[in-house]
Formats: structure tokens, C-alpha cells, sequence
């Protein structure tokens, strides 16, 4: 998987460092002490925290920091292995993942600009309901958020050290889902992906462009090909002797601008 680079990859850490996870963990114990209504839970940290407040044990901020510091620092310390082996799971997982990308939309300019070497390569339409065996039918939607995907955060790793909130799921558990996250300014690609994990025993886990995998798919389950508006007239030859050999279902459209818009219109110009 070479996800874009907005996205988690291979190369992602935390996001956060120690330093800044004790200075999140003593902003929250603060807030705790300091704060309209005691601390609900049941751990150590709440109780002591209710005790402290019962006690008027702190006048400060500053004299919580200089109390508490050393206490939650080797919390901390010790919270951090479990974050370094997720990181560990997640470079695993990272290696092995897989992603094939399809659209639902043909006619936007962009992503020909983008993902079809500037308008000069071609789009392949399958069959909606995956062929007679499937190999698509386990596509999912990407999801389109102005939040970019993470690991996870300071706040919720501050608020779980200090027995504020529990981990409903492993981090772990959600490791695909970053796999289908885009910014929202590039919903109008209606992008869908299919997902796969490779063979560990096939990979170079020290070469990242040996990372990926070929997805066959049954001769039925393409019905159309489109050329982009800057495709040589050779390859629209060539495709027309593979279509003709093992694709005789297949139609080929060329691309050209709609009259008046930015919009990609075709035409057929080979199939029945």
C-alpha cells in the first residue's frame, strides 16, 4: 500500500510525542482537580483525584505540575509501549495491504489529469455485479471527511492514562478503515476501493515498490474501455486487437470536450 501522501503510510509515526502526552496527561488532571463536578470512574487516578479535592490538596496548576509530573511521566512511559507496538502492527500491516481503485465518475476532467498520465491513458468499466465469480464484488465506498485519518490522538491517549476513557476497540481494529478516508475536497471523484492483503512470503519488506499484487479478473467482467483525450491513435489499434481476440462483449469510446462545459463527453468508436 503507497497511500497518498495526506494519508497514513508506512512512514507514519504516532503523531505525538512523549513530551507532549505528559503535558496533555497534567492539562487533564488539572482539569479534573480544578474542575465544576468530580471525576467519575473508578481507577486510581479518579479516586485520588476526588480525594485530593475533598483534601483542597492544590491550590495550582502549577502546584499539580510540580506534585504530579514525575508520577505521570512514568505512567506515560509506560502507556508508550503499547503505542510503539501498535506502530509496529501498523508498518505490518502497511506492507501487506493492498488497494485497487475504481470511480463512479468518468466525465470529470481531474482525475483523468490525475491518475490517467494527463488524459494520454485509458479507463476500464467492470460489471457493476462483479462478474460471475466476483472479483469486485467486495468493494466499499471511500469516505470523504475534512478530518485527515490518525492513528490516534493526544487527547484520547491523555484521557485513557488518566482513567477518563477506555479503548473501546484495539487501534489496531481500525487500521482498514484508514484505507478509506480522502479529503472532502476530492468527493467529486466518487471514488470506490477494493481491498486485499498479500502473502507475507511474497513481499521484500525492504524494497516498497515491490509492494503490490496483480488482481486478475474474468473476461466478463469488462464491458467498456475509454480512451483519454490525449491517447495515440496505436493504442486505440491495439486495444481493438485485444478486444476483438478476448473481449467480443467489450465496447471502445474515445474522449472529447462536451460543447460548452468542462465536462468529458465520448463516443463509441468500436463494439456493437
Amino acid at each position: 500500500m503507497d497511500p497518498e501522501p495526506y494519508n497514513l503510510g508506512f512512514t507514519s509515526s504516532i503523531g505525538f510525542t512523549q513530551e507532549q502526552l505528559i503535558e496533555e496527561c497534567l492539562k487533564g488532571i488539572s482539569g479534573m482537580i480544578f474542575g465544576p463536578n468530580d471525576p467519575t470512574g473508578n481507577g486510581p487516578i479518579p479516586k485520588a483525584v476526588r480525594r485530593w479535592r475533598s483534601e483542597q490538596r492544590f491550590g495550582t496548576e502549577e502546584e499539580v505540575h510540580i506534585a504530579l509530573k514525575e508520577l505521570l511521566t512514568t505512567m506515560v512511559y509506560k502507556h508508550w509501549e503499547e503505542l510503539e507496538d501498535v506502530l509496529v502492527d501498523w508498518r505490518d500491516f502497511v506492507t501487506r495491504q493492498r488497494i485497487c481503485c475504481f470511480s463512479e465518475q468518468l466525465e470529470h476532467p481531474v482525475p483523468w489529469q490525475l491518475y490517467a498520465n494527463n488524459h494520454t491513458g485509458i479507463a476500464l468499466r467492470f460489471s457493476p455485479d462483479g462478474g460471475k465469480d466476483g472479483s469486485f464484488k467486495q468493494l466499499i465506498k471511500v469516505n470523504y471527511d475534512p478530518i485527515r485519518p490518525a492513528l490516534t490522538t493526544v487527547r484520547h491517549q491523555a484521557r485513557i492514562i488518566l482513567g477518563q476513557s477506555f479503548q473501546q476497540e484495539r487501534l489496531q481494529d481500525r487500521f482498514e478503515n484508514h484505507c478509506l478516508v480522502k479529503p472532502k475536497n476530492t468527493s467529486f471523484i466518487k471514488e470506490w476501493r477494493a481491498l486485499d492483503q498479500q502473502d507475507p512470503s511474497e513481499i521484500n519488506v525492504d524494497d516498497s515498490t515491490t509492494w503490490f499484487m496483480d488482481k486478475p479478473f474474468h473476461d466478463d467482467e469488462i464491458k467498456a474501455i475509454y480512451l483519454g483525450l490525449n491517447c495515440p491513435r496505436k493504442l486505440l489499434d491495439e486495444l481493438i486487437d485485444i478486444v476483438e481476440e478476448r473481449y467480443p462483449q467489450v465496447r471502445i469510446y474515445r474522449a472529447k470536450w462536451a460543447p460548452t462545459e468542462y465536462v468529458i463527453d465520448f463516443e463509441k468508436v468500436f463494439g456493437s
